[in-house]
């Protein structure tokens, strides 16, 4: 919300926003909002991505999950350190055996990264 706060005041400084409704200036300020959440999202993947922070693996079983409206195709499997059910995307190997997952990750304050991960028989 910040980020749009930025390109407002500078419309309201330059004079921009003279003879405008208020519904107007809203108007305005949702679509800077709205096109500054790429950037923003952008932002803090990269950090969470480039921070330092402990790496770890693990192997569990898992199941396959296929794909819905709203998520992608990949193995269902227990995370141990967020201690809940997490879908991984595309795993390499071969995904409907059904057998077990081997996992590398990064976790630091932001969260976690999977490095990668791989079907194993």
């Amino acid at each position: 919300m910040l980020l749009a706060l930025v390109p407002m005041v500078i419309f309201i400084r330059k004079g921009r926003l003279k003879g405008k409704r208020v519904a107007g200036a809203i108007k305005l300020y949702l679509g800077f909002f709205i096109c500054s959440l790429p950037v923003a999202m952008f932002v803090i993947f990269t950090t969470a991505w480039l921070l330092e922070g402990d790496y770890s693996s693990w192997s569990k079983p898992y199941r396959y999950e296929s794909s819905t409206r709203h998520s992608c195709s990949g193995a269902e499997v227990y995370e141990p350190e967020l201690k809940k059910e997490i879908r991984i995307c595309n795993p390499k190997g071969n995904v409907y055996s059904n057998s077990t997952l081997y996992v590398e990750k990064r976790s630091n304050a932001l969260g976690i990264v999977v490095l990668w991960a791989i079907t194993r028989a």
